[in-house]
């Protein structure tokens, strides 16, 4: 008995090359949805480290008659002769941190930060009274005392200017901690030029994360002023 072998039918080039230009479709479609979620959930994370920072804050408060922490203080070894403002923190966070070396994966460093995340990054901010380490976030600090009388920072200079939280008329719209560029571990407004000299919008569409000194996380859109970098609004470094 003769039996007919049958072909079956296979793809045609027309029919292949409409099937791919439907997958690249479909991923040009999912790509900005992808690295939209990705940098939400960033931002989502940076905000969470902000979070534990106004806890750790509360209780340093808690345990300091009410102060808010200072930038930095003297003391540490030579020869910078300073201990910055997270060291004195650390105690206080649930699972304290001191980051060294090139893995700069703690709470006081920021995921959308691309200068530390940097597999080349010498970049190290804060000190600890013996150490230098990574940070992404910068301290609301008076530019001197005379600011510092006008309304501007929680803290002043080394061992002067340190505010309660009582003293503060408006703690929901005044600064505490924010993202900071380079290696700035305080920022302050200067009225002079009208800014900061610039905050760090690190996060999608020019945002910035920052605490207010009610310890709540906020993301605010930055600006640039005339002449200057991104930055916060004015209203955000003097307390009204």
């Amino acid at each position: 008995m003769n039996r007919t072998l049958t072909q079956k039918p296979g793809f045609t080039l027309i029919e292949l090359l409409v099937v791919v230009a439907i997958i690249a479709v479909l991923v040009a479609m999912l790509l900005p949805a992808l690295s939209m979620a990705r940098s939400q959930a960033r931002t989502l994370l940076c905000l969470s480290n902000m979070r534990q920072i106004a806890t750790a804050n509360v209780l340093y408060q808690n345990a300091n008659n009410d102060y808010y922490v200072p930038g930095y203080t003297s003391g540490g070894h030579a020869p910078w002769g300073w201990v910055d403002y997270p060291a004195r923190l650390n105690p206080y966070l649930s699972k304290p941190e001191q980051v060294q070396g090139t893995e700069p994966k703690s709470i006081w460093v920021c995921p959308a930060d691309w200068i530390v995340n940097s597999p080349c990054s010498g970049r190290f901010a804060y000190y600890d009274g013996s150490n230098h380490h990574y940070l992404s976030y910068g301290i609301h600090k008076a530019r001197d005392m005379a600011y510092y009388k006008e309304g501007y920072g929680i803290c002043s200079s080394v061992g002067t200017g340190l505010r309660k939280a009582g003293d503060i008329n408006s703690p929901s719209s005044f600064l505490m901690f924010v993202d900071t560029p380079w290696d700035r571990r305080q920022i302050y407004w200067i009225k002079g030029i009208n800014s900061s000299g610039g905050c760090y919008t690190l996060h999608r569409d020019r945002y910035i994360n920052l605490v207010a000194a009610d310890c709540h996380a906020v993301v605010e859109p930055g600006f640039i002023p005339l002449g200057g970098c991104w930055d916060l609004a004015p209203s955000w470094f003097i307390d009204k």
